[in-house]
């Protein structure tokens, strides 16, 4: 895939308010894809294909396999994502409101 199209498909997945609330968990420390699937109420394969993008993108890193595949999301790099797209200040306030109805 080019790197441009990359960061762009990796910038559509991070906007998006699901996949969103799932790096949302990210950044607070890795997660199994068993505790993503339990939390989000997704299967499996939806938040691989979610996430997907945002590993491809360097934003999310995975390792292990299977339902322990471990993620975890590189904040700075998504923080630089962001701020480069325009879209900080709306990601920001989603993702503050996500969190809001989450805790």
């Amino acid at each position: 895939m080019e790197p441009d199209r990359a960061a762009q498909e990796a910038l559509d997945a991070l906007l998006d308010p699901v996949t969103s609330g799932i790096v949302s968990e990210l950044e607070a420390g890795p997660r199994t894809l068993r505790q993503l699937c339990e939390s989000s109420g997704l299967g499996a394969g939806e938040v691989e294909s979610r996430l997907s993008p945002l590993c491809a993108g360097g934003l999310v890193a995975a390792s292990g396999g299977g339902q322990d595949t471990s993620y975890s999301a590189d904040a700075s790099r998504i923080d630089e994502a962001l701020s480069r797209s325009g879209h900080f200040d709306g990601a920001i306030d989603m993702v503050t409101k996500m969190d809001s109805f989450l805790n």
